[in-house]
């Protein structure tokens, strides 16, 4: 199975989980694992990602590989949200997204769809 990984944003920690814990209770795993940690470096990710892969039954050291190749090929797009975390100061995650190939896709199309229902 084939992972991706990319850093989506900067969000006010209460924001996030929030709307993690919105989606816990509406019971789906079948979706990306938002995770949210409080500084833009590849450990704190590594860590954080064992429980949603778990969880997802994802295989963990190719989930893994993958935010590890993401740290070595886009050090601006590191940099960049390193510095978008400083900025908005304390109370904030950098937030990242991991997914299965097929959970990813899905979660595209299903966007895609609600936009075109508009």
């Amino acid at each position: 199975m084939q992972y991706a990984f990319d850093l989506v944003g900067v969000a006010p920690m209460l924001e996030f989980f929030h709307h993690e814990h919105a989606l816990e209770r509406e019971g789906e795993l079948l979706r990306p694992a938002y995770l949210g940690v409080t500084g833009c470096d590849l450990d704190l990710f590594l860590e954080s990602m064992e429980d949603a892969i778990q969880v997802r039954g994802w295989n963990i050291d190719e989930a893994s590989q993958s935010v590890i190749q993401y740290w070595m090929d886009n050090a601006d797009v590191i940099g960049h949200w390193r510095d978008r975390f400083r900025q908005a100061g304390d109370y904030s995650l950098v937030v990242g997204r991991v997914a299965d190939c097929i959970t990813l896709q899905a979660e595209f199309e299903a966007m895609l769809g609600k936009r075109f229902e508009r």
